[in-house]
Protein backbone atom coordinates (compact mmCIF):
# COMPACT_ATOMS: atom_id res chain seq x y z
CA UNK A 1 0.00 0.00 0.00
CA UNK A 2 2.66 2.13 0.81
CA UNK A 3 3.97 2.10 -2.63
CA UNK A 4 1.05 3.07 -4.03
CA UNK A 5 0.45 5.83 -2.37
CA UNK A 6 4.01 7.21 -2.79
CA UNK A 7 2.46 8.39 -6.30
CA UNK A 8 0.42 10.89 -4.34
CA UNK A 9 2.52 12.10 -1.39
CA UNK A 10 6.00 10.34 0.13
CA UNK A 11 5.42 8.17 2.23
CA UNK A 12 7.79 7.43 5.53
CA UNK A 13 8.56 3.96 6.06
CA UNK A 14 11.32 4.50 8.77
CA UNK A 15 12.80 7.04 11.21
CA UNK A 16 15.68 6.17 13.63
CA UNK A 17 18.04 8.05 15.50
CA UNK A 18 21.79 7.93 14.96
CA UNK A 19 24.57 8.90 16.80
CA UNK A 20 26.66 9.34 13.64
CA UNK A 21 24.26 11.53 11.48
CA UNK A 22 21.25 12.25 13.68
CA UNK A 23 17.80 11.80 12.30
CA UNK A 24 18.06 9.31 9.37
CA UNK A 25 14.40 8.37 7.22
CA UNK A 26 13.91 6.09 5.33
CA UNK A 27 10.96 7.24 2.72
CA UNK A 28 9.22 6.25 -0.82
CA UNK A 29 8.20 8.58 -3.32
CA UNK A 30 6.98 7.72 -6.70
CA UNK A 31 7.55 3.85 -5.90
CA UNK A 32 11.11 4.75 -5.48
CA UNK A 33 13.29 4.43 -1.63
CA UNK A 34 15.45 7.22 -0.60
CA UNK A 35 17.22 7.93 2.20
CA UNK A 36 17.34 10.94 4.00
CA UNK A 37 19.65 12.32 6.61
CA UNK A 38 18.43 15.58 8.68
CA UNK A 39 16.11 15.96 5.22
CA UNK A 40 19.26 15.68 2.57
CA UNK A 41 19.36 12.74 0.29
CA UNK A 42 21.77 10.19 0.83
CA UNK A 43 20.62 7.56 -1.00
CA UNK A 44 18.52 7.46 -3.57
CA UNK A 45 16.54 10.42 -5.94
CA UNK A 46 19.33 12.64 -7.29
CA UNK A 47 22.35 11.13 -6.19
CA UNK A 48 21.74 8.25 -8.82
CA UNK A 49 22.39 10.82 -11.81
CA UNK A 50 24.68 12.67 -9.82
CA UNK A 51 26.76 9.40 -9.70
CA UNK A 52 25.95 8.20 -12.78
CA UNK A 53 27.60 11.04 -14.42
CA UNK A 54 30.47 10.50 -12.79
CA UNK A 55 30.50 6.60 -13.60
CA UNK A 56 29.76 7.45 -17.49
CA UNK A 57 32.79 9.64 -17.42
CA UNK A 58 35.30 6.79 -15.83
CA UNK A 59 33.79 4.98 -19.14
CA UNK A 60 34.92 7.90 -21.52
CA UNK A 61 37.88 7.66 -20.45
CA UNK A 62 38.47 3.99 -21.18
CA UNK A 63 39.17 2.91 -17.44
CA UNK A 64 37.81 -0.31 -16.54
CA UNK A 65 38.07 -0.64 -13.06
CA UNK A 66 38.44 -4.27 -11.23
CA UNK A 67 39.12 -3.33 -7.36
CA UNK A 68 36.35 -0.56 -6.05
CA UNK A 69 36.77 1.22 -2.96
CA UNK A 70 33.59 3.66 -1.82
CA UNK A 71 34.73 5.78 1.48
CA UNK A 72 30.69 6.72 2.72
CA UNK A 73 28.12 3.43 1.74
CA UNK A 74 25.06 5.31 2.91
CA UNK A 75 22.50 3.30 2.21
CA UNK A 76 24.17 1.75 -1.21
CA UNK A 77 23.44 3.82 -4.51
CA UNK A 78 27.10 3.35 -5.79
CA UNK A 79 26.69 -0.43 -5.31
CA UNK A 80 23.90 -0.75 -7.70
CA UNK A 81 25.29 2.31 -10.31
CA UNK A 82 28.82 -0.01 -10.23
CA UNK A 83 27.28 -3.28 -10.98
CA UNK A 84 25.12 -2.18 -13.27
CA UNK A 85 27.69 0.15 -15.29
CA UNK A 86 31.11 -2.36 -15.26
CA UNK A 87 31.28 -6.19 -15.05
CA UNK A 88 34.12 -8.27 -12.92
CA UNK A 89 33.97 -6.27 -10.07
CA UNK A 90 35.42 -6.25 -6.35
CA UNK A 91 33.65 -4.00 -4.21
CA UNK A 92 34.69 -3.16 -0.71
CA UNK A 93 32.00 -0.13 1.49
CA UNK A 94 32.95 1.52 4.43
CA UNK A 95 30.56 2.80 6.56
CA UNK A 96 30.62 3.96 10.12
CA UNK A 97 26.77 4.37 10.88
CA UNK A 98 25.81 1.01 11.96
CA UNK A 99 22.13 2.19 11.34
CA UNK A 100 22.61 3.10 7.71
CA UNK A 101 24.09 -0.52 7.29
CA UNK A 102 21.08 -1.76 8.46
CA UNK A 103 18.99 0.03 6.51
CA UNK A 104 20.87 -0.44 3.41
CA UNK A 105 20.59 -4.50 3.89
CA UNK A 106 16.67 -4.03 5.15
CA UNK A 107 15.28 -1.81 2.29
CA UNK A 108 18.02 -1.85 -0.51
CA UNK A 109 19.50 -5.73 -0.36
CA UNK A 110 23.21 -4.77 0.11
CA UNK A 111 24.13 -7.98 1.10
CA UNK A 112 22.43 -9.61 -1.82
CA UNK A 113 25.74 -7.88 -3.45
CA UNK A 114 28.11 -10.89 -3.78
CA UNK A 115 31.27 -8.77 -4.55
CA UNK A 116 30.29 -6.56 -1.97
CA UNK A 117 32.83 -6.25 1.65
CA UNK A 118 30.92 -4.04 4.06
CA UNK A 119 33.32 -2.80 6.54
CA UNK A 120 31.91 -0.83 9.36
CA UNK A 121 34.33 1.59 10.22
CA UNK A 122 35.95 5.11 10.45
CA UNK A 123 36.63 5.56 6.96
CA UNK A 124 39.13 8.11 7.63
CA UNK A 125 41.17 5.92 10.48
CA UNK A 126 40.26 3.01 7.42
CA UNK A 127 42.31 4.50 4.81
CA UNK A 128 45.32 6.14 7.39
CA UNK A 129 45.40 1.87 8.12
CA UNK A 130 45.30 0.53 4.70
CA UNK A 131 47.54 3.81 2.89
CA UNK A 132 50.27 2.44 5.10
CA UNK A 133 49.46 -1.39 4.05
CA UNK A 134 49.68 -0.14 0.61
CA UNK A 135 46.19 -1.94 -0.61
CA UNK A 136 45.67 -1.02 -4.54
CA UNK A 137 42.35 0.32 -5.37
CA UNK A 138 41.99 1.31 -9.10
CA UNK A 139 38.96 3.58 -8.30
CA UNK A 140 37.96 5.43 -4.84
CA UNK A 141 34.79 6.87 -4.58
CA UNK A 142 34.82 9.57 -1.84
CA UNK A 143 31.13 10.26 -0.38
CA UNK A 144 32.14 11.04 2.90
CA UNK A 145 29.04 13.21 4.68
CA UNK A 146 27.88 13.58 8.02
CA UNK A 147 24.46 15.01 6.77
CA UNK A 148 25.91 18.55 4.88
CA UNK A 149 29.54 18.50 6.67
CA UNK A 150 32.44 17.00 5.46
CA UNK A 151 33.90 14.90 8.46
CA UNK A 152 36.64 16.54 10.29
CA UNK A 153 40.79 14.83 9.14
CA UNK A 154 38.71 13.52 5.53
CA UNK A 155 40.70 16.64 4.05
CA UNK A 156 43.94 16.30 5.97
CA UNK A 157 47.44 16.17 4.49
CA UNK A 158 48.01 12.60 6.03
CA UNK A 159 44.62 11.46 4.58
CA UNK A 160 45.16 12.75 1.39
CA UNK A 161 48.73 11.28 1.12
CA UNK A 162 47.50 7.58 2.10
CA UNK A 163 44.60 7.97 0.04
CA UNK A 164 46.74 8.50 -3.40
CA UNK A 165 49.09 5.66 -1.98
CA UNK A 166 45.46 3.38 -2.08
CA UNK A 167 45.25 4.29 -6.04
CA UNK A 168 46.68 2.02 -8.96
CA UNK A 169 49.09 3.97 -10.99
CA UNK A 170 46.57 5.01 -14.09
CA UNK A 171 43.34 4.94 -11.66
CA UNK A 172 41.44 7.84 -9.45
CA UNK A 173 39.84 8.86 -6.68
CA UNK A 174 36.40 10.91 -7.29
CA UNK A 175 35.31 13.08 -4.44
CA UNK A 176 31.60 14.32 -4.54
CA UNK A 177 31.56 17.73 -2.93
CA UNK A 178 28.63 20.36 -2.14
CA UNK A 179 28.56 23.27 -4.42
CA UNK A 180 26.60 26.00 -3.66
CA UNK A 181 26.15 29.25 -1.07
CA UNK A 182 29.26 28.76 1.87
CA UNK A 183 29.88 24.82 0.34
CA UNK A 184 31.01 25.98 -3.24
CA UNK A 185 33.96 28.57 -1.41
CA UNK A 186 35.34 25.50 1.00
CA UNK A 187 34.98 22.82 -2.50
CA UNK A 188 37.09 25.58 -4.86
CA UNK A 189 39.99 25.74 -1.84
CA UNK A 190 39.49 22.05 -1.65
CA UNK A 191 40.42 21.61 -5.71
CA UNK A 192 43.53 23.75 -4.83
CA UNK A 193 44.82 21.13 -2.03
CA UNK A 194 43.94 18.15 -4.39
CA UNK A 195 46.35 19.55 -6.91
CA UNK A 196 49.22 18.69 -4.90
CA UNK A 197 48.78 15.38 -4.56
CA UNK A 198 47.11 14.30 -7.83
CA UNK A 199 48.48 14.49 -11.02
CA UNK A 200 45.68 15.66 -12.85
CA UNK A 201 42.34 17.04 -11.93
CA UNK A 202 38.97 16.95 -14.16
CA UNK A 203 35.67 18.76 -12.27
CA UNK A 204 32.23 18.17 -13.20
CA UNK A 205 29.07 20.15 -11.94
CA UNK A 206 26.23 17.93 -11.39
CA UNK A 207 23.74 19.89 -9.84
CA UNK A 208 24.07 21.33 -6.59
CA UNK A 209 27.32 19.47 -6.50
CA UNK A 210 30.62 19.26 -7.69
CA UNK A 211 32.16 15.74 -8.73
CA UNK A 212 36.40 16.16 -8.80
CA UNK A 213 38.41 13.53 -10.79
CA UNK A 214 41.66 12.92 -9.64
CA UNK A 215 43.94 11.06 -11.11
CA UNK A 216 46.87 9.19 -10.35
Amino acid sequence: MAKVLSYLSPQKIESVSSSYNGLIEVIEIFGEKRVLVNSMIQSGGMLEPLWQKALKKVHQLGLNPKKVLILGLGGGTLVKLLNKGFKGLEIVGVEIDPQMIRIGKKYFHLDENKNLKIVKADAIKYVLKKGKLQEKFDLILNDLYLGNQIPPGSESKMFLHNLKKMVSLGGLVVFNRLFYKEHRLKAEKFVKILNKYFKKILLLRAWSNLLVLSFR
